[in-house]
């Protein structure tokens, strides 16, 4: 099967209608052939984790204002960035060259150690801090992205084999868990303001059986059955409370994290959500301080939720943008004009439950945390990971190893 330049392919189809017709131009064989070598692989494994719930920061959030905080760039803050920082090695951090000078960004926010094991994260993080959250996480900060582009990386992340009639990685997943039985979608989207960048592509389910395409809201919401873990009036007002439901920063990620353990528990096997507006190429302390208002306590709340119902060692919680940013400014910009670029080269993700480690930090960037230096690994050894922990044969994806160092 000939392999397409992914960006090429997905701006050429242009609409999801096109993208669907696409999708079924495989052959029935290659379905029945794929479907046959993921349930013997399965059957072969004792799983960890029998639902994954992914959470998507689309845009690329800065790993540096967030889970891999930089003392060094505030007090470079300002400073030209050339090689006099770098050992007088010449580095460019941006993915595109550009004429204009760029400027070493210290952080605005400061950050801490939290919980009993000591992960590091920013100050906006309230409720991902507190003890009972922060040491469940295992955060990950050793992964590489495979492209500085939009589209190309959202799909490297969210459906890692672009082929035509390529399958995404929560299509996979729930195939390989089977949830064909219960009333609810087996896979369930859910995303804010608009759909993702390079949209049905991100969950589309390819080559396998229909039944394992992504399920989003508009498509749920026209069933003649009504999908009960879609009804927050059945939990307590204590529970939406401690989403942040009814709070305008935090209520429609609290309602989604509320629905998406409500559909784990309906027997969905994957949920994935999409927070969009992490892609600050100017804004950038503006627009992340208003993002993670809107995802720290539903996140936590989501952590919390999962281990008080005995539900967390089963479920895995998996959290990542499509790549990070880097330390200096674009463009020039002053004030709250700074923004960051795309960065492949470093990124944080983290993960909870599902046979993960808890309270730890794996790998490490360098100095400025433009590039991982410990523990790097690509974005399809992460894959991997997670194929491993629901009980696949590594590789059926696609080719990579298992991050040994994440698995408890």
């Amino acid at each position: 099967m000939t392999r397409l330049p992914r960006r090429d392919l997905l701006l050429g189809v242009g609409s999801s209608i096109g993208a669907m017709a696409v999708e079924k131009t495989l052959p029935a064989s290659e379905s029945v052939e794929l479907a046959s070598q993921q349930s013997q692989s399965f059957r072969d494994k004792s799983p960890k984790a029998k639902a994954v719930i992914m959470l998507v920061m689309e845009g690329g959030p800065s790993q540096l204002d967030t889970f891999d905080p930089k003392p060094v760039l505030r007090r470079l803050h300002g400073v030209e960035a050339n090689g006099s920082m770098t050992g007088g090695m010449a580095q460019s951090f941006a993915a595109k060259p550009s004429a204009a000078k760029r400027y070493y960004v210290g952080s605005p926010f400061r950050s801490r150690k939290t919980g009993q094991s000591g992960i590091e994260m920013s100050d906006p993080f309230v409720h991902l801090a507190e003890d009972q959250v922060a040491d469940e996480i295992c955060l990950f900060r050793g992964c590489q992205a495979e492209s500085e582009f939009h589209c190309d990386a959202m799909l490297d992340l969210t459906a890692p084999v672009c082929h035509l009639g390529n399958v995404s990685f929560g299509a996979r997943m729930a195939h390989a868990l089977d949830a064909r039985q219960t009333e609810s979608p087996p896979y369930v989207v859910m995303f804010d303001r608009a759909p993702p960048q390079a949209g049905i592509a991100n969950w589309t389910s390819g080559s396998l059986p229909s039944e394992f395409h992504g399920a989003t809201e508009t498509s749920l919401a026209i069933r003649t059955v009504p999908i009960a873990a879609f009804d927050l009036h059945r939990e307590s007002a204590s529970t939406q409370a401690m989403y942040g439901i009814g709070h305008a920063p935090t209520d429609s990620f609290g309602r989604k994290c509320l629905v998406a353990r409500r559909l784990v528990e309906h027997g969905t096997r994957f949920v994935q959500l999409f927070c969009g507006g992490w892609d600050s190429h100017n804004a950038l302390f503006r627009g992340h301080a208003s993002r993670i208002r809107s995802i720290d306590q539903p996140f936590a709340a989501l952590i919390r939720d999962l281990k008080k119902r005995g539900m967390l060692d089963q479920t895995l919680v998996f959290c990542a943008g499509e790549f990070g940013r880097t330390p200096d400014s674009q463009g020039g910009g002053k004030g709250d004009h700074l923004g960051r670029d795309h960065n492949p080269n470093a990124m944080s993700m983290w993960f909870a439950g599902g046979g993960f480690r808890r309270g730890v930090t794996v790998g490490a960037t360098d100095e400025l945390g433009a590039r991982a230096v410990e523990c790097v690994r690509p974005l399809g050894d992460v894959h991997t990971t997670i194929e491993h922990t629901i009980g696949l044969d590594v590789g059926v994806m696609r080719q990579g190893n298992v991050i040994s160092e994440l698995l408890a």
